[in-house]
């Protein structure tokens, strides 16, 4: 089938002077359809994602009788699954050049996390469901980005995927708040069908998308790097929706739309990727760091009133992430380039590693700390998280600073 396959992909190139590709086909293998299949993709993962984070209070502590610490555990499921897919669908994809089976697989993945959510009468349903949504993001976040580096040029790549995760950000901002309103309108297992159906016409579509030729003709070149990864810490997550349902009962609704305020700030992916691209990434990604570090600081002060008033605070840690993330990526691609290599998916592999060992980190130490009833209530215990999230963002600063000099010297 193989030689079948590359007999039929040289005919095709002999003949294409006399017969040019119909206007689907040029869809099939457009550059922009590629692009907008990976801002599907993205936009499911993160759609189903932050659905499930204002229900999991609800469904652990009320419905299963648990604790913050098992909703920590399940958050942290989530990285682990991540972590362990990560690397597998990486080496798979750049070893026998093929983005789509991973791709397909991890929508599969979803659409099982999904199904699992919305029957789970058990704490180890709700762990198995986690891991299948882990290894999903493994294959989204992976694969996806090697797609564009693989279809677009490293001096605009920037741009490209500070765009395409425009439609991350959109699945974040609405998968809490669709997640909460359908919780409360249908029932326990409405969220979950919704971000099903997602799953499944993301895979009808990663099917419909022609294989890139471009990596199935280059030569495979291993990939040695080195280079600084940045381990995001995602505590915030499953302590906030505990901080906001303890002490003013908030219900799930209104625990989604307020985690808006931490997301809306990457609608700015584009305009950080075009300046990123213009002036030199590392320096974005350091001042990125420092803004997360100083906005994770102010969310530990000792803060009264309403639960709305930890909005800023949550715009502010927000805005880091495309002040960071966005020129992160391309710079990594750029690194790939450098080195004459098309092993894309492995370096975004160490990247997504990394994030991953983060999101494992620290809904664990969240979860820990919010159940610690020597820490005080829970608005010491939250303080006490964001001081210590706010110390291991600082950590990572001074190697950042060096690269970055060092980059521009």
């Amino acid at each position: 089938m193989h030689s079948a396959d590359i007999n039929c992909t040289h005919l095709e190139s002999l003949d294409e002077t006399t017969k040019p590709l119909s206007w689907y086909a040029r869809a099939q293998r457009s550059a922009w359809s590629v692009a907008m299949l990976v801002a599907l993709i993205l936009f499911t993962d993160m759609l189903a994602y932050g659905a499930i984070i204002p229900c999991l209070p609800t469904l652990i502590i009320e419905k299963l009788h648990g604790t913050p610490k098992d909703i920590g555990i399940l958050f942290g499921c989530f990285a682990f699954g991540y972590l362990i897919s990560t690397p597998l669908f990486a080496v798979y994809s750049d070893t026998y050049k093929n983005r789509r089976y991973p791709i397909m697989l991890g929508s599969v993945c979803l659409i099982g996390s999904t199904l699992c959510f919305a029957w789970a009468t058990c704490f180890s349903m709700f762990v198995i469901a986690r891991l299948f949504q882990g290894v999903s993001a493994g294959a989204s976040w992976t694969i996806g980005l090697g797609m564009l580096a693989d279809t677009f040029p490293t001096e605009t790549l920037g741009r490209v995927m500070g765009t395409v995760i425009i439609a991350h950000t959109v699945g974040f901002v609405l998968g809490p708040v669709i997640g909460g309103i359908l919780y409360e309108a249908g029932g326990i297992r409405a969220p979950f069908y919704f971000c099903g159906l997602f799953g499944l016409f993301t895979l009808t579509t990663a099917f419909w998308i022609a294989e890139s030729d471009k990596g199935q003709l280059e030569e495979h070149v291993p990939l040695i790097t080195n280079g600084n990864k940045r381990v995001v810490l995602a505590g915030i997550e499953p302590a906030l929706p505990i901080y906001l349902l303890k002490k003013y009962n908030a219900s799930t609704a209104t625990i989604g739309t307020i985690f808006v305020a931490l997301v809306v700030p990457c609608f700015l992916g584009p305009l950080t990727g075009y300046l990123s691209d213009k002036y030199g990434r590392p320096y974005f990604i350091v001042a990125g760091m420092v803004l997360a570090s100083f906005s994770a600081f102010l969310l530990s002060l000792p803060w009264e009133g309403s639960m709305y008033s930890v909005v800023p605070l949550l715009f502010l840690y927000g805005l880091s992430n495309p002040v960071v993330h966005t020129p992160l990526m391309p710079e990594m691609g750029y690194i790939v380039s450098q080195m004459n290599s098309t092993a894309y998916a492995q370096v975004y592999a160490l990247y997504n590693m990394a994030y991953s060992l983060g999101t494992l980190i620290g809904p664990l130490v969240a979860g820990c700390i919010m159940s610690s009833s020597s820490l005080g209530d829970v608005s010491h215990q939250f303080h006490i998280l964001m001081l210590l999230f706010s110390a291991l963002i600082l950590l990572f600063f001074p190697v950042s600073l060096v690269i970055a000099v060092k980059k521009f010297q």
